[in-house]
């Protein structure tokens, strides 16, 4: 199973602003429009939308809690395309990563659709 894990949009950080201030995630953002762009991507994975508070169950759940980063791609190791394999962590026995452009390319690389313009 792949899975997706992305920030929901709307959420407060006190640390930074008033109550009433509200932000969102750039990267999972960006990751959220290459779903909205290739909407048959959903079918491939599961996506999952978490809270900005840590910890955050879910991803803790599936990776521990030293990493409840998000974006978070996750997948068992047979689900991982050959030519990025050295450009994910592994934690509990799945590979994962935060990173945005690795995202792009695992998408690419496994579902075939495009790539991001450099």
């Amino acid at each position: 199973m792949i899975q997706l894990f992305l920030l929901k949009p709307d959420f407060r950080d006190e640390k930074l602003a008033p109550a009433h201030q509200t932000y969102y995630c750039p990267e999972c953002a960006w990751v959220e429009g290459i779903l909205h762009y290739y909407p048959s991507l959903r079918s491939h994975m599961e996506v999952i939308y978490v809270d900005f508070p840590r910890p955050r169950p879910a991803l803790e759940a599936v990776l521990g809690s030293q990493h409840q980063s998000c974006p978070a791609l996750v997948f068992s190791p047979e689900d991982d395309p050959w030519p990025l394999s050295g450009q994910f962590t592994y934690a509990r026995g799945l590979h994962f990563t935060n990173d945005k452009m690795v995202i792009a390319r695992f998408f690419a690389e496994k579902w075939g659709i495009g790539l991001p313009h450099p």
